[in-house]
């Protein structure tokens, strides 16, 4: 929860595919995982739930991973989950009910999503919302005209082969940056270009069937559409070479070695054929904020690569781009085969209803707005004053905690009791709502589409971006997750501790419910938060949100071997026979866990008669999951949070009270000797 570029692609796959319902696993069955069975997987639950003393994430959860059924349309089913779903079907009923839009927000809820779910105005369409765009770009015969396309003033949703942002600056938290970094490629891995394993194989198939589709379509022949294929992949094969492995990142030394300021000449002498210097300042990003290169071997591979030889390729690209992102917003051919493309890739059968479309297409492409009417309906200030309450106790007990780290020296110390007590609190949604007054959406009935709408809010999204360029930052925005989100985070560059409306309910918080159940819940999440201030990535960063070493180097040396052995406790987890946990990658979320746990376990301790068995069972049921084999091995390879139950059964291993309360001795499958348990805050 602490960054979402990886909770987005998790949620990606959540909603954009679907699978079958959970069944049980035969009594004869292998099943997976060691030391404990991976109970996030579909198939691999035994049928007896065993003792809460060997696996206590199966066991406390076994109803609940027993009997639940994953949805038509979605890849998986989590806790996380099944409180969304209560938001969507909120949202739809309010939604359904308006018969005049009360605010501007309402309006462009209720435009997009009709036209999203109106597949018979769709259908009526079919392509002819994006040929004009498509065709400019297949007329396209020289470099020069290529290069007058990307540095048109226009907007254009296939992004000018470079992706551009405009974020916080980590070094200044006060001003901007303007973001230059590479566009995905379409294997994933740069490796897949020069050696094709037989999975990067099977998603080139994929891929490379999607396109020809749909540009069939689009009124290519197929042979025209293979040829661009085949010209696509062998221009991404040379950008590729020039890409950074993701193994070459760590969560020290990620931001300095995507830390690449440039100047605009500069960016024009780095790319001479490329012409990215005048696409930024036709685009209007020169107005005054440094540019940070995150790839600048990427930046020299695509000039290379900029070449009337490649020109086909580099012309599929935006092509391809161009369909990626509209081909589930135009008529009915191109929504199967977009389907088709998701259950290939993903090993899994099942399409979404056009109501749930519609409703994914509000919730991301105008989530503020979505949050905001979420908020004015289903959020009260009696919750916010009590979540607030409970912000403040952990808050306390953290920095107890933190003044107790006899591993710290004095200076270290204060500047981190510095820092919590800088910690802002947002509870419900943002201090500043995103302001939709120049956004105007249209209607099929007004000549408007689907594919349209979602057009003019992208460029809307990019002007709003572009108008904060050379100001000073207003903070109190989110753009980490939105309000009726299921999520919680921590903004390292704000330093701010954020919980939507959106989490505030299901398993993760019951007003009515008893202060045990809350604190391992709702409790848990605002913990781990406080904690993400001080892990690897956060703890670069000083309490505005600058990143600056506040550390000695002797804290610093301290906190590494701290980590290290979270790290190495982590890898000795392996969810399938030959694909373990990576704890490197997951240590930002492993060290939050931790600390936000332990937290608990102090404010349990000033309570008389705490009830532990309640905390440790809310505790395990947040971290409930299930989806397909496939999915997890996705999921565990690219998500910076362990497994489900990983979190549960290796968090309450660290905790006397865990095993005070159940009686587990070291004959036990949760058993964890006191000199090898974990703790860094």
């Amino acid at each position: 929860m602490k960054k979402l570029l990886t909770g987005l692609l998790v949620l990606c796959i959540l909603t954009l595919a679907a699978a079958a319902g959970c069944i049980t696993a035969p009594p004869d069955q292998e099943y997976l995982g060691t030391p404990w069975i991976n109970s996030d997987i579909v198939g691999n639950i035994p049928n007896d739930p065993g003792r809460l003393q060997d696996d206590f994430h199966l066991a406390s959860n076994h109803h609940w991973l027993s009997t639940s059924k994953i949805p038509s349309g979605e890849a998986g089913i989590t806790a996380f989950a099944e409180l969304e779903m209560q938001h969507q079907a909120e949202l739809l009923r309010l939604l359904n009910n308006i018969t005049t839009p009360k605010t501007h927000e309402e309006d462009l809820l209720l435009t997009l999503y009709n036209s999203v779910k109106d597949m018979d105005a769709r259908n009526a369409q079919g392509m002819q919302p994006i040929l004009p765009e498509l065709s400019r770009i297949k007329n396209i015969s020289t470099l020069d005209e290529l290069s007058a396309w990307l540095t048109d003033s226009g907007y254009h949703l296939a992004n000018p082969l470079a992706i551009l942002t405009v974020t916080v600056d980590p070094k200044n938290s006060s001003a901007y940056i303007v973001g230059i970094d590479p566009i995905a490629l379409s294997l994933g891995s740069k490796d897949e270009y020069k050696n094709l394993t037989k999975s990067g194989e099977q998603l080139k198939q994929n891929n490379d069937h999607t396109y020809e589709q749909l540009l069939i379509h689009a009124g290519y022949s197929q042979e025209e559409a293979q040829a661009l294929n085949r010209a696509v992949f062998a221009v991404e094969a040379q950008i590729a070479d020039g890409r950074r492995n993701a193994s070459n990142l760590t969560a020290e030394n990620r931001i300095d070695l995507i830390y690449n300021p440039r100047t605009l000449e500069q960016l024009r002498a780095e790319s001479p054929a490329y012409p990215l210097a005048e696409i930024l300042t036709a685009k209007g990003y020169d107005r005054g904020s440094p540019f940070v290169l995150s790839e600048p071997q990427w930046l020299a591979a695509l000039n290379a690569a900029y070449t009337e030889e490649n020109l086909e390729g580099l012309k599929g690209l935006l092509i391809q781009n161009t369909l990626k992102e509209t081909a589930q917003y135009l008529d009915q051919k191109c929504l199967d085969i977009y389907n088709e493309r998701i259950i290939a890739k993903y090993g899994i059968s099942g399409t979404k209803t056009p109501e749930q479309m519609a409703y994914d297409a509000i919730n991301t492409k105008l989530g503020v707005a979505t949050g905001r009417v979420y908020a004015d309906a289903y959020f009260s200030e009696e919750i916010k004053t009590d979540i607030t309450e409970m912000i403040e106790r952990i808050r306390e007990t953290f920095k107890q905690r933190l003044t107790r780290a006899d591993w710290l020296t004095n200076e270290t110390r204060d500047a981190a009791v510095e820092k919590l007590d800088a910690i802002t609190i947002n509870v419900g949604y943002p201090e500043i709502w995103t302001d939709y007054s120049a956004l105007a959406l249209r209607s099929a009935a007004e000549g408007g589409s689907a594919a349209e709408n979602i057009l003019k809010i992208a460029e809307f999204e990019a002007d709003r971006q572009k108008h904060k360029i050379g100001t000073t930052v207003v903070k109190g925005e989110w753009s980490e997750c939105m309000p009726q989100e299921v999520n919680a985070f921590y903004s390292p560059e704000s330093n701010s501790l954020n919980i939507p409306a959106g989490i505030l309910g299901g398993v993760f918080y019951d007003p009515n419910g008893s202060y045990e159940s809350q604190l391992g819940s709702i409790g848990m999440i605002i913990g781990h938060e406080f904690t993400h201030a001080f892990d690897t990535t956060g703890s670069q960063y000083d309490k505005d949100g600058n990143l600056r070493n506040w550390w000695t180097d002797a804290d610093r040396n301290a906190f590494r071997n701290h980590t290290a052995k979270v790290a190495a406790y982590y890898e000795t987890i392996l969810p399938y026979p030959d694909l373990g946990v990576d704890g490197d990658m997951t240590i930002g979320e492993t060290v939050a866990d931790l600390g936000g746990l332990a937290c608990m376990m102090d404010i349990a301790g000033t309570i008389e008669g705490f009830d532990y068995e309640e905390f440790f069972t809310s505790f395990s049921h947040i971290w409930r999951k299930m989806y397909p084999e496939q999915i997890g091995r996705i999921i565990l390879e690219t998500d910076e949070h362990p497994p489900g139950y990983v979190r549960t059964n290796v968090n309450v291993q660290q905790v006397q009270e865990f095993y005070t309360t159940f009686n587990v001795t070291a004959k036990d499958g949760m058993y964890l000797a006191p000199e090898d348990r974990l703790v860094v805050w």
